[in-house]
């Protein structure tokens, strides 16, 4: 349904892929069908799933604005034949990640096809075209097959999709759930390695024939793990009824991977076995029909013919250069790795383009963190030092890379190795003092800041760390000032205006925080900036508000756990959602545990963990979190949660002595006194002669850890 064109968004300078209802199709519910579409995917916000940028009519004439991608479906690779093993689960993998992002949103795909999975020329998959998906009312967070609800676009005896490819379920017109997806999934996993269909017939009545009784040959491949093979995940896979199948995406994902670590693959490398897509610089990948630009008079002026193009590579990388300054605004990264890769198309060998690429791909992670473009960004980094190892700005796109991987001790070799190539970046100089900051250097690190601040005058990255780094000392009036400096060179910078407002907050000034708040949302409102104003208003006791706010935080990013955990917070002490809050815990607890398993020495996030666990009623896991929390050098923040922990399973000691330990390291006493919580540890007299100001040091006395607060950082 409907034609895609490839467009230029003339406000945000990017090229895009306009999909539009022909004229002729344009009846009221094929109108639907396609908002539909816009609904379901633009509620979903992942690596592997195309990105909606908006909705749009004019003169008529219907269309949604999407990522564009380039590449080649995967109905056009299996042309070719089969795909091996090791790169099917490749792709498999991918998939997996896309629908179960889609499932936990509430969203049924119901057409997923080789023809509705692009695989861009680097291996990476996109899962495109929601125009059939089913809507659930609330995303399932509790791990249940929730009940769909059908937007009804059309009668109810009408089955729409691909008859190959649904489950039995679907074919028959019955109620679908998730599981009809993953038995789609299988579908075509089977195809992939097989190069045929697993059910076949020379009619549709063959076909639904085979679909409901028959069962497919095996899949003979050599690797095995944990008594699982590539043909028994396809098998629980295909089952004819859904309780046989896989629960979730996510649990098919597992068993992916536990394949994947045995044949040694790394998700998202090559390993010698990849299988490169024919794409030339003008290939683009379409949903129906492809034209190569649409005309001003079909759709609306933002979306101009994109004509006017870059003619080097040089061109592209300096185009996308400009998206990556101001990384704050909207659209800036999704451009940068399109400028990028036009760049790389031209010349494969352009190291500095590769060095942007990965930038730009770190810049994704940190809008909505997935393992998938962590390693995107670290290959494209490895990629640019290999082409150019005597290129500074290589070293420091990849030491950014790695830090962001959490590989801090190879970063910072890069980063010095940027420093030593380019004495004056102060970019590869603000890049080691966040380092040295994580590292609890706090004294090398302020001496970096300031050599970065000097090195680079007219940067408003510097300040924007600086102002971080003086936050988490709680040296809040400095970080405000940091931050109002910042804001002088960006005044439209939605991520210093988001942080100056929490560092408004922080200080006791509420009124100008919530000026600066409101500034942010009118410019561009993001997930960070929701969740810093609900944390606001959660301090304030506008717990409904809160919740208000970190919704919209956890809709607009839910890989962060911090958004996950303040939202549980809200629902916990709000007036009508209190039974939402254990499942939102849970997701926050999965989310962070991942963290914890990646760094297990780290305070903060055991600490967090714990705080989790106790509010959720795991009090005995939670007490042995906090006990390893303690053990690893705790911070301010970390002694904040351990008090909290401790006054939720009942020791009241254990709690006054983490007071004392949070007050003598810094932790402002604002929000100890504003924490609900604490209600009934604040009738206790000891309490009141611990927080007394006698008790509480100069602020900046002792580290104090990011809080509840957001605080994006790219680099």
């Amino acid at each position: 349904m409907g034609v895609v064109w490839r467009a230029f968004d003339t406000r945000l300078h990017r090229e895009v892929a306009l999909k539009v209802l022909p004229a002729d199709q344009n009846d009221r519910a094929r109108r639907a069908r396609m908002l539909q579409e816009a609904r379901s995917a633009s509620a979903l916000n992942h690596p592997n799933i195309v990105t909606i940028y908006g909705v749009d009519t004019d003169g008529g004439t219907d269309f949604i604005a999407m990522e564009l991608v380039r590449g080649q479906t995967l109905h056009d690779l299996l042309h070719s034949g089969p795909v091996p093993p090791r790169l099917a689960i490749r792709y498999a993998m991918q998939i997996c990640d896309a629908l179960a992002a889609a499932h936990s949103a509430g969203v049924i795909h119901r057409d997923l096809k080789p023809a509705n999975i692009m695989i861009t020329s680097t291996g990476h998959v996109k899962v495109v075209d929601f125009g059939i998906a089913k809507l659930n009312q609330a995303p399932d967070t509790t791990g249940g097959v929730g009940e769909t609800l059908t937007v009804p676009l059309t009668s109810e005896d009408v089955v729409l999709g691909t008859l190959a490819y649904m489950s039995p379920e679907q074919a028959l017109g019955d109620h679908v759930d998730r599981r009809s997806d993953i038995f789609s999934f299988g579908v075509v996993l089977y195809q992939m390695l097989q190069g045929k269909m697993p059910f076949r017939g020379e009619t549709r009545s063959q076909i639904l024939r085979s679909l409901l009784s028959d069962q497919p040959p095996a899949v003979v491949t050599p690797i095995r793990t944990n008594g699982r093979s590539l043909d028994s995940v396809i098998r629980k896979c295909l089952a004819k009824q859904p309780e046989d199948r896989y629960d979730t995406a996510a649990d098919v994902l597992e068993d992916l991977r536990a394949l994947d670590r045995k044949m040694g693959n790394v998700p998202g490398g090559d390993g010698g076995f990849m299988r490169k897509a024919v794409v030339g610089a003008a290939a683009l990948v379409a949903l129906s029909a492809l034209l190569l630009f649409a005309y001003r008079d079909r759709v609306s002026a933002r979306w101009l013919p994109a004509l006017q193009t870059p003619a080097t590579s040089q061109d592209w990388y300096v185009k996308g250069r400009a998206l990556l300054e101001r990384w704050d605004r909207e659209g800036a990264a999704d451009g940068a790795v399109d400028a990028m890769n036009h760049a790389i198309q031209l010349d494969s060998n352009h190291a500095i383009s590769y060095a942007g690429l990965a930038e730009a791909y770190t810049l994704k992670d940190v809008a909505n963190a997935d393992p998938q473009w962590r390693k995107l960004a670290t290959d494209a980094g490895r990629k640019a030092v290999s082409l150019n190892d005597d290129i500074a700005q290589s070293h420091l796109s990849l030491g950014t890379a790695l830090a962001r991987d959490d590989q801090h001790e190879e970063a910072m070799r890069q980063f010095e190795r940027a420093s030593q190539l380019d004495p004056g970046n102060g970019l590869a100089r603000l890049s080691i003092a966040n380092e040295q900051s994580a590292k609890k250097d706090y004294a090398g690190a302020l001496e970096s800041y300031q050599r970065a601040r000097a090195l680079s005058p007219a940067s408003w990255a510097v300040p924007y760390a600086m102002g971080r780094f003086y936050y988490g000392q709680a040296r809040y009036a400095d970080a405000v000032a940091q931050w109002r400096a910042a804001k002088k060179l960006t005044p439209d910078n939605v991520a210093v205006l988001s942080n100056l407002a929490a560092g408004l907050h922080m200080s006791g000034q509420d009124s100008e925080a919530a000026a600066e708040f409101q500034r942010a949302l009118e410019i561009r409102p993001s997930a960070a900036t929701y969740n810093n104003l609900g944390t606001q208003r959660y301090y304030m006791g506008e717990y409904d508000s809160a919740v208000t706010s970190f919704e919209k935080a956890v809709a607009m990013n839910a890989n962060r756990y911090m958004y996950w955990g303040n939202l549980g917070d809200a629902y916990r002490w709000s007036t009508g959602s209190k039974a939402k809050a254990g499942g939102t815990y849970l997701r926050a607890i999965q989310l962070v545990d991942e963290k914890v398993a990646a760094q297990p020495a780290d305070s903060d996030l055991r600490s967090t963990l714990a705080i989790y666990r106790a509010k959720n009623g795991a009090h005995a896991e939670a007490l042995n979190d906090i006990a390893a929390a303690m053990m690893a050098k705790p911070s301010a923040r970390a002694w904040f949660n351990a008090m909290i922990v401790f006054e939720i399973c009942g020791k009241r000691e254990q709690a006054l002595s983490a007071l004392g330990s949070a007050v003598r390291a810094g932790f402002p006493l604002h929000e100890i006194r504003n924490e609900p919580e604490l209600v009934s540890l604040r009738t206790d007299m000891r309490y009141h002669s611990t927080v007394s100001p006698a008790a509480n040091p100069e602020p900046g006395s002792g580290p104090v850890a990011a809080d509840r607060h957001s605080q994006p950082r790219p680099r």
